[in-house]
């Protein structure tokens, strides 16, 4: 905790099923002591219907930052051990957090 105290924002990815919302649910409460530097994030990491953002972030009782699409080449380099950002770096996840995300977290670099 003394090293999440020290960081300037912390991010949080979360998925949408009810073991990831019941994780997240105790890790907000941990750390509720520094949601004023946490960034929830949303990963679709399967095809399909899911809730909306609306309804998570009832469920969660903390606001979602940003919602990452679903990519199928993220198990693939799952499955491979190989960063997606290195293995597909035009896949739609990768794009959405280079373009879309990183540059408002300050500091991050990602491959180019």
């Amino acid at each position: 905790m003394a090293l999440l105290s020290e960081a300037e924002r912390i991010l949080l990815l979360t998925g949408d099923t009810p073991p990831a919302i019941q994780s997240t649910l105790v890790t907000l409460q941990a750390l509720q002591d520094l949601t004023f530097k946490l960034l929830l994030l949303h990963n679709i990491s399967n095809p399909g219907r899911h809730p909306s953002t609306e309804v998570l972030q009832r469920v969660l009782r903390t606001p979602i930052h940003a919602t990452l699409p679903y990519d199928p080449a993220q198990e693939l380099a799952l499955n491979k051990g190989v960063p997606l950002a290195l293995a597909k770096r035009d896949s739609p996840l990768v794009v959405a957090l280079r373009e879309g995300y990183m540059p408002h977290l300050g500091g991050f670099q990602t491959p180019t």
